[in-house]
């Protein structure tokens, strides 16, 4: 199973190009994606992972500054964006978008650097995380 999420659309289009080809023996065509499989593509569990590990490190340290724990955050949504789009070939810029998205709503409700700024409270987060994660899917990159 690819990363990148198959819509109505794109099987439109593979079918106008296995038309197109006018081949005797079809290739079959893969399913769109329902929304199950969009939420599990739409998120990027490697990157949280990685965050994670990272948040986890940076906790047990004392030498770590509050910029490190925006570093961190930081690289997060480079890592997200290169990871799908090099490793996993996502090419929809509006999956790999609501991808960093995911990302930093995940890291917003774990609280990572966020917790030092005046404003945030945990509620903002535990509400976000599942209003996220419960719409994003809707949505047929």
């Amino acid at each position: 199973m690819g990363r990148t999420v198959i819509s109505r659309k794109d099987l439109r289009r593979l079918k106008i190009k296995a038309e197109e080809k006018g081949s005797t023996a079809p290739t079959p065509l893969p399913e769109v994606d329902k929304y199950t499989s969009r939420l599990l593509k739409y998120i990027p569990a490697e990157v949280l992972v990685l965050y994670l590990t990272l948040d986890a490190i940076i906790r047990s340290s004392d030498k770590i500054s509050l910029a490190g724990y925006w570093a961190i955050f930081i690289l997060g949504i480079f890592a997200t964006y290169l990871y799908l789009w090099r490793i996993e070939k996502v090419q929809k810029q509006l999956q790999l978008l609501i991808s960093v998205g995911a990302y930093c709503v995940w890291v917003f409700a774990l609280g990572g650097p966020f917790v030092h700024l005046t404003w945030y409270d945990p509620i903002y987060g535990g509400l976000a995380l599942p209003i996220y994660t419960f719409f994003i899917p809707i949505i047929e990159a």
